[in-house]
């Protein structure tokens, strides 16, 4: 149930986020980081706002940078959303999972792809969404790092093989605090 809601409400996130992104041309990568937590290296200097959003289990903090190059029609996005201790109670999987299937929903689009893995120790998962009707594919990464969840994306590509920016985008990641949690999922790997 938890999973479940999380995905409502992270599914619409992401899409705001992206659809109120601010444009620019791409010059130089900018490194960025979010929440004190996360560092990822964008194309150029996003724009980043924290605010409070309201959870099924209350009020939320959420911190979100976004870059759109109109040019292009690629955005890219890095978020983080901290979570109450009553949802780590679910198999991190399953919360990835949900934040996933919650993005696929709130945009019309299917998962097409996911691979479990770690970064830096912690759960994560990389997804592929397809649009079910008209739209552009998106590629995002979802990190949970102890109570916060980090959901990283980029969008507006017609195919559904991961570009190489993408995949830097993705690489670029790094949890900058707090210790990696023992865990196990099956088919865990480093990157």
């Amino acid at each position: 149930m938890a999973a479940r809601k999380l995905r409502n409400i992270l599914g619409l996130v992401v899409t705001a986020a992206l659809a109120s992104a601010t444009s620019g041309a791409a010059s130089s990568k900018s490194r960025t980081v979010i929440g004190k937590r996360l560092s990822v290296e964008f194309p150029v200097a996003p724009t980043c706002e924290q605010t409070e959003m309201e959870a099924p289990w209350g009020k939320a903090y959420r911190e979100v940078c976004v870059y759109f190059d109109e040019s292009i029609g690629h955005g890219f996005s890095a978020e983080l959303m901290a979570l109450p201790e009553s949802y780590l109670r679910a198999p991190a999987i399953d919360l990835l999972h949900g934040a996933a299937s919650g993005a696929a929903s709130s945009t019309d689009s299917d998962i097409i792809s996911s691979q479990n893995f770690a970064v830096g120790g912690f759960p994560s998962l990389d997804v592929t969404l397809f649009p079910r009707k008209k739209g552009y594919v998106a590629f995002s990464r979802y990190i949970l790092a102890e109570n916060v969840l980090f959901t990283i994306t980029a969008d507006g590509y017609k195919s559904r093989d991961m570009p190489e920016e993408v995949r830097e985008f993705f690489q670029s990641a790094r949890i900058l605090s707090g210790s990696a949690p023992n865990t196990s999922l099956e088919r865990t790997r480093e990157r």
